[in-house]
């Protein structure tokens, strides 16, 4: 069975472009590849990684990260996650509103392998950003909380 194609331009550094050349002959297939790969594994990767937090502890995290920038250069680095935690209950107590130990949080944040702790703040970021999936913040929270953990905790 063939898959249908589609045509699309994007923008990437000489680097990537080398990267995609150096790994499979092209850009075309290289891009071809990476996609299709970010398609199948992204949904596997954060289904698996939300289900290392409790309900009150991804809530921390979707508190914590509102209004941050998502970058992809420190996305992937648990280390930089586990430093917004620390930071947002340092200035805004998140353990305290959402009952959690932060440490425990940190901890488990730090375990995390550097395509889940990419993914996972990505899937956060785009429930502040994506109207569309979530419905906006706020009463779609639960939303969010049950399609990654299922019904109440």
């Amino acid at each position: 069975m063939s898959k249908s194609q589609a045509t699309s331009s994007y923008r990437t550094t000489e680097e990537n472009k080398q990267s995609l050349i150096d790994l499979w002959g092209s850009v075309s297939a290289g891009t071809e590849k990476a996609v299709d790969a970010y398609v199948a594994l992204r949904p596997r990767i954060i289904q698996d990684t939300m289900k290392k937090f409790s309900r009150s502890e991804l809530s921390a995290m979707i508190d914590t990260l509102n209004g941050t920038m998502f970058q992809s250069q420190f996305a992937s680095k648990p280390q930089m996650l586990a430093y917004e935690m620390e930071d947002g209950d340092k200035y805004d107590e998140i353990g305290e509103k959402w009952e959690i130990d932060v440490d425990l949080l940190v901890n488990k944040i730090k375990l995390l392998n550097p395509a889940s702790c990419y993914f996972m703040q990505e899937e956060i970021n785009r429930f502040w950003y994506n109207e569309n999936e979530y419905g906006g913040p706020g009463k779609k929270l639960d939303n969010f909380l049950a399609k990654y953990l299922g019904g109440a905790e």
